[in-house]
């Protein structure tokens, strides 16, 4: 849900959302694209806690695209989202387009599955520097050692808690 739609069990993720209760409306959330352009002048965007999932994935790229060089963003956060393996090859090919050095994607749903698709998109970057997945997500030794080895000739750094 990222616009206008609301059910009653369902949070609202993005924008648009209002209440049932015409007493009490909820203030409108801001769009996710407004909320990345507030944040871009600083060099650091803060996604913590947006409720992005799979199925905000594509706008969030082209998101990432579009604004990252505008405002020269150096740091993401996407932190405590919903975000899963699914999402991980389009989201590092988004990556490889901007000048971002630090992107953290602690507290999602990537679970070892998504370590070659992040291996191989991120095999052309040239600007990132640091990849914190957090603690949890990658959980065996040997998904975490291929990641980091995956990653050695980009000299990124992955961070795993």
């Amino acid at each position: 849900m990222i616009s206008g739609a609301s059910s009653s069990n369902a949070k609202p993720l993005i924008s648009g959302a209002t209440s049932s209760n015409a007493r009490s409306p909820q203030k409108r959330k801001p769009a996710l694209a407004d909320i990345f352009k507030a944040q871009i002048a600083s060099g650091k965007v803060d996604l913590t806690n947006k409720s992005l999932g799979d199925t905000h994935s594509y706008q969030l790229c082209e998101i990432i695209r579009k604004y990252s060089l505008q405002g020269n963003v150096k740091s993401l956060n996407l932190s405590n989202n919903r975000l899963s393996d699914k999402s991980m090859g389009d989201l590092m090919k988004a990556i490889n387009d901007t000048k971002i050095e630090k992107l953290i994607l602690q507290s999602n749903k990537l679970t070892d599955k998504c370590v070659e698709t992040i291996v191989v998109a991120l095999r052309p970057n040239k600007s990132l520097k640091v990849l914190n997945l957090g603690a949890g997500q990658i959980s065996t030794r040997n998904s975490q050692n291929k990641l980091k080895n995956g990653l050695l000739k980009q000299k990124i750094e992955v961070i795993f808690g």
